[in-house]
């Protein structure tokens, strides 16, 4: 039986646009599947950050293996700007959609923004994803 390891890492920056003084916040993020069986999704990152007491930023992820062994990746990134860190007003969405071959390392970056009047708030995603054919 194959078995695919696919690790993810990457940070992120986010920016809380103010009038005088912008806050500025990073994480870093991580995450790691085990797949054995071909077509069976596993979760590979579910993420989560604020800044600023008004953005979040969240990232999830997940990795199917493929039947030659190279992995697919999807998932979203979204950016949420409102009253708190936990509001529900998304401002920026993206979906994502990788593959990894075998053996193989890819770094993606992914960038959001609030395009709402006196919007301005970022969040960029700097992702390192592997795929290491293990047997």
């Amino acid at each position: 039986m194959a078995l695919n390891v696919v690790v993810v890492s990457g940070n992120v920056r986010i920016v809380d646009d103010e009038v005088f003084r912008d806050e500025v916040c990073t994480a870093t993020l991580s995450g790691s599947a085990q797949l054995t069986s071909e077509g069976q999704p596993s979760e590979l990152v579910e993420f989560s950050k604020g800044c600023g007491g008004e953005v979040r930023a969240e990232l999830d992820l997940n990795c199917v293996r493929l039947d030659n062994g190279d992995v697919k990746i999807n998932g979203e990134a979204r950016l949420y700007e409102g009253t708190s860190e936990n509001t529900g007003d998304l401002e920026d969405t993206k979906s994502l959609s990788y593959l990894v071959p075998k053996g193989r390392t890819i770094t993606k970056t992914v960038k959001l923004r609030n395009t709402e009047t006196f919007g301005g708030d970022t969040a960029k995603f700097t992702l390192t994803l592997v795929n290491i054919q293990a047997a």
